[in-house]
Order: C-alpha cells, then sequence, then structure tokens
C-alpha cells in the first residue's frame, strides 16, 4: 500500500490545556473517529475514509486518512498518513490536508468557527471527475478521426 504522510506545526495559544480539547472537536466534526481511548492528555489519533477508496475517489476526504494531533507547552503537530495507493496526488489534492491544517489552526485561535471542510471538497472532486471525463472525450475523439484520416489516405495509397 502507498501512503502519503505529511506533519505540519501548529502554533498553540497560551492556553495549550484546552489546544488538544478545540482540535479534538475540529478532527470530530470533519468526519474523524478516534482510535484511542483518549486517555493521552497530550495526543490523539483519529480516522477517516475507506479502505481502497483511493482506487475509485478523486475526493481527499474520502481517501482512509490516520491523522495524529500532539499538543504539549512547546507547540502542536498535525501529521496525516494518508492511504494512495492507485492515486497520483496532484498539488491540490495535497492542499487540501494543509487546508485543512489551517482550518483547525484558526479554529484553535478563534480566527473561525467551525467548519466542515468535506462539502467543498466533494465539489473540486466532481470538477476533477468532469475534467477527466471531458479529456478522456476529447482524446477518443481524436483517435477516432485519425484512424479514419489513416484510413482514407490508406485507401487513397493503395495501401488497403
Amino acid at each position: 500500500m502507498s501512503h502519503h504522510e505529511e506533519t505540519f506545526a501548529v502554533d498553540v495559544p497560551d492556553d495549550s490545556g484546552r489546544a488538544l480539547e478545540r482540535l479534538v472537536e475540529f478532527y470530530r466534526h470533519n468526519g474523524y473517529s478516534s482510535t484511542d481511548g483518549g486517555d493521552d492528555a497530550h495526543r490523539r489519533t483519529f480516522v477517516r475514509g475507506t479502505a481502497g477508496a483511493s482506487w475509485w475517489s478523486s475526493n481527499m476526504a474520502r481517501l482512509k486518512t490516520e491523522v495524529t494531533i500532539d499538543v504539549d507547552d512547546e507547540g502542536g503537530h498535525i501529521s496525516y498518513r494518508v492511504q494512495t495507493s492507485g492515486q497520483h496526488l496532484t498539488e491540490d489534492d495535497r492542499a487540501f490536508w494543509e487546508h485543512e491544517t489551517m482550518a483547525a489552526s484558526d479554529y484553535l485561535h478563534r480566527r473561525a468557527t467551525l467548519v466542515d471542510l468535506r462539502p467543498a471538497e466533494a465539489q473540486r472532486a466532481q470538477r476533477v471527475q468532469k475534467e477527466y471525463r471531458s479529456f478522456g472525450l476529447q482524446a477518443a475523439v481524436f483517435i477516432v478521426l485519425a484512424i479514419v484520416v489513416a484510413g482514407v489516405v490508406g485507401a487513397h495509397l493503395g495501401f488497403l
């Protein structure tokens, strides 16, 4: 299985005791489920998505993703491990997790309200699929025309 791994640093406000709690709230709101008992005061791990979704989905929020949140008095880190078998991640695909981390940081620092990023990602993925279908249709038309032209030229030159 292929994986994409990325870690982002997050500034923790002075009331760092509540930082982990606010980040947990953000990630739960975005569809993640806890995989640990929540016993560690500084670390939590969550999971979202479906195993194997990377083979058929362009929606990054559907890919099997494990996120680990580490917070202490020194700061915080949010680490992603995303199952990417069958995927070729583009810049836009990879930007999703950075955007998710920035939104979590904004919520943590009370610069933004709680937001669910999955609907926007679903719309982005839908646009990407339409572009791929459009490109595929154009390629198919080009190939058919090339075959027809080759047949006409071949017939005209006596090859057929």
